[in-house]
């Protein structure tokens, strides 16, 4: 265990120890703030500014035997009162779909 004196000399110098400024005291966050916000900034500017353009490939029109010819007759799937709800789609290509 540590002397009387030890503990005066050991406040002492406590005491003595030179205030730390605010600058010292948070540089690590002063540091941390600065690198976040630079990153932010380039993150920003690249997405603003950035070079990337893509070239989007026109999708091939579908030939004229896929198609089939005129325009499909829409079919009645539900009804009520002067309401009429109609798929406007080829019969050929109804689906379960289209009547959920």
């Amino acid at each position: 265990m540590a002397s009387a004196r030890q503990r005066d000399a050991a406040r002492l110098r406590a005491r003595r120890r030179r205030p730390r400024s605010y600058t010292e005291r948070h540089a690590g966050r002063i540091v941390l703030t600065a690198l976040v916000s630079a990153v932010l900034l380039l993150t920003l500017l690249l997405t603003a500014f950035g070079s990337g353009s893509i070239q989007l490939a026109a999708a091939p029109l579908a030939g004229s035997g896929v198609l089939p010819g005129g325009r499909p007759e829409p079919q009645v799937v539900a009804s009520a009162d002067s309401l009429r709800l109609q798929l406007p789609i080829a019969q050929s290509a109804v689906t379960a779909i289209g009547y959920h």
